[in-house]
């Protein structure tokens, strides 16, 4: 029997992003992103990592912000693990929740990963979800598909990074 779970300790969930998800790159100290990866340590950490530690706590802070200000439930915030994941939000009742989802087409999950790409630099990924079918013998992630183009879940999955880029930019 083999299992598949996260590192011991992490809230970060053992699965990636959808691949349809938002990717988009964020500078926290405001300067211009120049596209090109800053020289790593020889065991892979980045330089300045409590600067980094410190600014991821900025990003998720400012995540957490704006979702709330959406009216969105957070569920976890880490810095630790750069991740963070909403509660389901329903985008008629505006009302957030962990039940099970009543309403597929309706209610959304968001979630952020965020992994740093250079020294005051990170890679954000940001999905919109909601449950395809309701179906108990397939594992949760395994019911999730990114939320089609044009339906509110994906409106205020792009104001919320919209915000961000406005806050981080230069």
């Amino acid at each position: 029997m083999t299992t598949a779970c996260a590192s011991v300790g992490t809230v970060r969930p053992p699965f990636q992003p959808l691949y349809q998800a938002f990717v988009d790159t964020v500078r926290v100290d405001g300067s211009d992103w120049t596209g090109e990866l800053e020289r790593r340590n020889i065991d892979g950490r980045l330089d300045n990592r409590d600067t980094l530690l410190i600014e991821m706590a900025e990003l998720i802070g400012e995540l957490e912000q704006r979702s709330i200000e959406e009216g969105l439930a957070v569920r976890v915030a880490s810095v630790l693990d750069g991740y963070l994941e909403t509660r389901w939000f329903d985008v008629v009742s505006k009302q957030s929740s962990d039940r099970e989802v009543a309403h597929p087409e309706r209610e959304i999950l968001l979630r952020f990963w965020i992994d740093p790409v250079g020294p005051l630099g990170y890679k954000l990924s940001a999905e919109a979800v909601y449950r395809r079918v309701a179906d108990p013998s397939l594992s949760s992630r395994a019911r999730e598909v990114m939320v089609p183009p044009g339906h509110e879940g994906e409106a205020i999955l792009v104001r919320i990074l919209n915000g961000v880029r406005e806050r981080f930019s230069g």
